[in-house]
């Protein structure tokens, strides 16, 4: 009996380690890396234990240079269903210094970058930013606490959604592909309102103005969020953080 419990726990360890593999085996994605001033370039982008690989379609195979953006060579990593979008730590000369991007769209159809989420989250924790849309079935699984229409304002134009708090993550679902958001509330480094139609959330991301590599959302909401929700999204984030968050009531 002994020795069958240990096979199991050989087995069980076996599979744990084969997952992160499997996540791998999703990858290559068939991609066209955009250019601004030269032409785009199509190639194969594959997730890697060390990074992300692009290797680009030559017509001599034996040409091809890939290229690996390597985990801590990534400042930010934005990931929607058909796009992702690498900002280095390297700097671009000729551009005045600006921080080295790069832009790729997956060149199938019917192909989708979501099964990367979790191997960014588990490599770049908060230099992740998971701009997808919430999965029906995964949501409907966890305890949702309150599920609220709002529009996310924006410089030029907002964009319209749902915002969603699920106990663990806040979520945007919003209708606008590339401005969805999934927020863990231990990312979360404040939120804020002014009244019941009003929600401000701070999370670590790269915005058009320097705010010390965080980002501001501001959102106007379709219905009132009470004050006993914004005190239970207000208390999971500071549980999640140890800390305490400047809270005031909004009544």
């Amino acid at each position: 009996m002994r020795c069958l419990f240990v096979l199991c726990l050989l087995l069980a360890a076996t599979l744990a380690g084969q997952e992160p593999n499997a996540q791998l085996a999703a990858s290559p994605w068939a991609v066209t890396h955009e250019r601004f001033l030269w032409p785009d370039a199509g190639g194969s982008l594959s997730l890697t234990p060390e990074g992300f690989l692009f290797t680009r379609a030559e017509k001599k195979p034996e040409e091809a240079k890939p290229v690996l953006l390597r985990w801590d060579e990534i400042q930010q990593a934005t990931l929607a269903e058909r796009r992702l979008e690498i900002v280095t730590y390297h700097d671009v000369v000729w551009q005045l210094g600006r921080d080295r991007i790069f832009r790729f769209r997956l060149s199938t159809p019917d192909g989708s970058l979501v099964t990367a989420a979790p191997i960014l989250r588990a490599h770049l924790g908060e230099r992740a930013v998971v701009a997808l849309h919430a999965d029906p079935l995964v949501v409907e699984r966890k305890a949702v606490q309150w599920r609220i229409p709002a529009k996310r304002l924006g410089l030029v134009r907002g964009v319209e959604g749902v915002l969603i708090f699920t106990g663990d993550e806040l979520l945007f679902d919003a209708s606008r592909a590339g401005d969805s958001r999934i927020w863990p509330v231990k990312v979360i480094d404040a939120i804020a309102q002014t009244g019941p139609l009003s929600l401000n959330i701070t999370a670590p991301e790269r915005a058009v103005s320097d705010q010390g590599g965080y980002r501001s959302f501001a959102f106007q909401l379709k219905q009132p969020l009470s004050a006993e929700n914004y005190q239970a999204l207000w208390r999971r984030i500071e549980h999640a953080h140890g800390t305490r968050l400047r809270f005031r009531s909004i009544q």
